[in-house]
């Protein structure tokens, strides 16, 4: 028999085998059957893989809620993120769609937790007054456990978040003002003071980043508004035209606007993620560099132009890979103002600190983050989901906010050059 010519499809990727022999497939044993079989256990390994992989499980709340027979139903509120594909990242402009997985443990039956409209009312209710600005949610799932903490019973119901209230209604009364910096727009909760820094330092200058009006938007690189934006403030930097400015760029930008606005060019520099080392002070020289090395004989000097012709040279070729190999890890306890968080891999993601404050009997710190986004949008501060939101307790544990989960252990800090 003729040899047949197949081509497997990948993804985008293509692979051909050149000629295959079914007269020598057939003589090692193997029937049609089989074949279609093993390739049915391979794509379903691919899927159960794929699943586990796109689902990540993040406790955030747990909440009591009493029955009509007045019975206490602990339900513990899971947050799941699910890994959005190219057409949801248009859509929610790299917002994660949430779903909501809300556990009863132990000794509640499957007909309370399923069955009762009014418990299903009152985890809206919940869900609506004390969690209402999640910026997507798709999903419900309820689990019921035994004991033994094993599943006896599970539904999952669609849901559509509630419409949140205005950023003015949401503001409390002290937030109302037209601050036009971090420090001077967003105040401290109750009982918290912002750590003291040097006029001028590093950590003051993240405390008095600009900001836009205090109703500004973000908007992606195109133009385009992010309709789903859990935001608490927008930056005053000038987006641009090209999806360049993502995550780890706003981190690197923070750190080389700094050095820059005070002259000390030689300080301001970043590798690759090839780990070729990107300093700006090539750049006031005259060289230029285009991915296969260093070239000379472009415009000298230190003018706004030439820097930010190099910054988005760090954009193309710097990322959270980059970043991660080369900030210096330290403890969650000597957190400062301008340490970042950061994960490596694809998507990855990074986080700057951009304030801080300690809770005066205590001592427990909290923290502000400033981040930038896949595609590309305005630089903003997030919302937490604690009740001192947008403000962040400081703590050795993984974290989540509506774009992003951090495992523990991701904070460092940049190296002195």
């Amino acid at each position: 028999m003729r040899g047949i010519e197949y081509t497997v499809f990948t993804g985008k990727t293509v692979f051909n085998s050149g000629l295959f022999n079914y007269n020598r497939f057939m003589t090692n044993n193997l029937t049609k059957r089989k074949i279609c079989v093993f390739l049915l256990v391979l794509f379903m390994l691919a899927k159960v893989g794929a699943l586990f992989a796109e689902t990540r499980y993040y406790p955030i709340k747990e909440i009591k809620l009493t029955t009509s027979d007045k019975q206490t139903i602990k339900v513990t509120v899971t947050l799941a993120y699910d890994s959005a594909n190219e057409e949801q990242l248009k859509n929610y402009g790299g917002a994660i769609p949430l779903r909501l997985k809300l556990v009863v443990l132990k000794n509640h039956t499957y007909a309370q937790m399923l069955n009762s409209e009014k418990i299903s009312a009152e985890i809206k209710d919940y869900l609506e007054t004390k969690i209402f600005d999640y910026p997507v949610i798709t999903a419900i799932e309820y689990v019921c456990r035994d004991k033994s903490s094993s599943i006896i019973a599970q539904k999952t119901t669609t849901y559509t978040t509630a419409v949140v209230k205005t950023e003015e209604e949401k503001q409390p009364a002290e937030n109302k003002t037209n601050g036009m910096t971090v420090e001077t727009r967003i105040s401290v909760p109750e009982g918290y003071e912002r750590v003291p820094v040097a006029a001028g330092s590093y950590e003051d200058f993240y405390r008095k980043l600009p900001l836009k009006s205090s109703d500004a938007k973000v908007y992606y690189y195109n133009g385009q508004l992010n309709r789903y934006s859990y935001h608490a403030a927008v930056y005053d930097f000038p987006n641009l035209s090209e999806d360049l400015l993502q995550c780890a760029d706003a981190c690197m930008k923070m750190r080389a606007e700094y050095y820059y606005a005070r002259g000390e060019y030689d300080k301001i520099g970043f590798n690759a993620e090839s780990g070729t080392y990107l300093p700006f002070k090539k750049y006031t020289e005259g060289y230029r560099f285009t991915g296969g090395g260093w070239k000379d004989g472009y415009a000298k000097g230190t003018s706004r132009k030439i820097f930010d012709e190099y910054l988005r040279v760090v954009y193309s070729y710097a990322s959270t890979r980059s970043m991660a190999k080369e900030i210096i890890p330290i403890n969650i306890k000597d957190l400062r103002i301008g340490d970042v968080f950061v994960q490596s891999g694809n998507p990855g993601h990074a986080v700057f600190v951009t304030d801080m404050a300690v809770n005066k009997k205590t001592g427990k710190k909290i923290m502000l983050l400033g981040q930038g986004y896949m595609p590309a949008q305005d630089l903003h501060i997030v919302k937490s989901f604690e009740s001192i939101s947008p403000w962040f307790t400081v703590e050795d544990k993984p974290f989540s906010y509506a774009s992003y989960s951090f495992p523990k252990g991701c904070q460092g800090r940049w190296p002195e050059r």
